[in-house]
């Protein structure tokens, strides 16, 4: 499983991991949250980044960090295409 977050880069934080399958998962819950009309996401999307922050191994327990930057979340729409 990768390990993902999501960087409000205003205040300077980072938000709960999540755990995802692989990228083009985590780019299609972003879509998600930025579709809510509720999400902080849909009215700030600029504001945010996403993170790959590493590996969680089911077997063993174990993670390998990475803290990779993946994308601001306003260019995520875009990218959805690539998939």
């Amino acid at each position: 499983m990768n390990i993902y977050t999501l960087k409000d880069e205003k205040r300077d934080t980072f938000h709960q991991p999540f755990f995802l399958a692989d990228e083009t998962t985590a780019y299609r819950a972003i879509i998600n949250l930025k579709n809510d009309p509720n999400s902080e996401l849909k009215l700030f999307p600029d504001q945010f980044t996403l993170y790959h922050l590493g590996t969680y191994d089911e077997e063993t327990g174990t993670i390998k960090p990475s803290r990779k930057p993946l994308s601001n979340c306003k260019e995520i729409d875009f990218q959805e295409n690539k998939q």
